[in-house]
């Protein structure tokens, strides 16, 4: 019987040390001689810290940072570090797009890559637009930027809201545009390559008129109530 009850104390008496072992957290080594552990980007202002596991190993030549701006994107090296022991690289130009991939590739005297995990650095607040424009315009009242493309379309774009207003599609190739204030409405000057200039209303986007000049716009100016339209020598009244 006073085995038995020594007994019990004995497992009371080591159950603390047990349970202390089962929760000890493990971390990861710093150093490997066959993989790169890349950790989560940090930012810091306009820049992204990366931080990541040392190679170790005697063969070791260079550490390429590689940045992806799109998951489809085949990416582009943007660093190199020729020393082993300095896992660290702050990307300072970090472009603005919503979604930015960075992977650390280590590089063999043998030529032979290593490459790290992937990692992911996202700004949701970054709203990307479906537009390729040759000419943007800022009306700084309304916080609104207007965007043009050749093949007509036109996308009004809120700073306010970071986000699109609305998009039009003109039926043309376009030229360089202008906004103007007439009768104490804004309105946007469209010329197009056949003959005509097409009116909107600035923040609706509404077709309000159109101009037939005859020949094909490249750029329209509007300045005291009056369009300049060349090649035309002239101007246009309103």
């Amino acid at each position: 019987m006073l085995k038995q009850f020594f007994l019990a104390l004995l497992i009371v008496a080591l159950l603390p040390s047990c349970t202390k072992e089962d929760v000890t957290v493990s971390t990861t080594p710093e150093f490997f001689r066959d993989k790169i552990v890349l950790h989560d980007p940090q930012a810091s202002a306009d820049s992204v810290v990366l931080t990541w596991s040392k190679l170790d190993t005697a063969a070791f030549r260079q550490y390429v940072v590689w940045r992806k701006e799109d998951p489809t994107d085949a990416g582009a090296q943007i660093g190199a570090i020729y020393d082993r022991t300095i896992n660290k690289f702050t990307d300072k130009n970090v472009p603005y797009t919503p979604y930015v991939e960075y992977e650390i590739r280590g590089v063999l005297l043998s030529g032979a890559v290593i490459s790290s995990n992937k990692v992911i650095y996202t700004r949701s607040e970054i709203k990307l637009i479906n537009s390729t424009p040759f000419d943007v315009i800022f009306s700084p009242q309304d916080r609104l930027l207007y965007l043009f493309d050749k093949n007509g379309d036109i996308t009004q774009y809120s700073l306010q809201s970071s986000q699109i207003v609305k998009k039009i599609s003109t039926g043309a190739v376009i030229g360089y545009s202008d906004l103007g204030t007439y009768n104490n409405k804004k309105e946007l000057y469209v010329p197009r390559n056949d003959g005509w200039i097409f009116v909107y209303d600035a923040i609706t986007l509404d077709k309000i008129d159109q101009i037939n000049v005859g020949l094909n716009s490249t750029c329209v100016v509007f300045n005291n109530n009056t369009l300049l339209c060349p090649p035309l020598p002239g101007l246009i009244g309103l």
